[in-house]
């Protein structure tokens, strides 16, 4: 949330009220499973920008121009190549939004 300069979420805090806070907009990426979304991040198939990658215990940051994952988990920020990441969630769904361009600056 201080990456994207967000105080705080309305409840139950969860990635669509990260992505509402923000403006993230519906990307045709809504309810993905696992499989689906490593096989689009393989093929680095994901139009350009940058995104906010979430799933019912886990949010994310996609740099598609990159094809890179932005994530604080145990141990700290981690930066990893998307197609090299494990992905897993519960129900086995993931959901995407794109990110407006202001905040195309906080991936610099």
């Amino acid at each position: 949330m201080s990456f994207l300069s967000i105080p705080k979420l309305p409840m139950p805090g969860y990635g669509k009220q990260l992505c509402d806070a923000i403006g993230a907009t519906q990307c045709d990426i809504e309810q993905v499973k696992s499989a689906d979304l490593a096989k689009r991040f393989k093929d680095n198939s994901i139009p350009g920008g940058k995104y906010i990658l979430f799933s019912a215990g886990h949010v994310m940051l996609y740099n598609s121009d990159i094809n890179t994952l932005y994530e604080y988990n145990y141990g700290g920020f981690k930066t990893t190549p998307a197609g090299q990441r494990q992905l897993q969630a519960p129900q086995d769904l993931w959901w995407m939004r794109k990110l407006g361009d202001a905040y195309n600056s906080s991936f610099m």
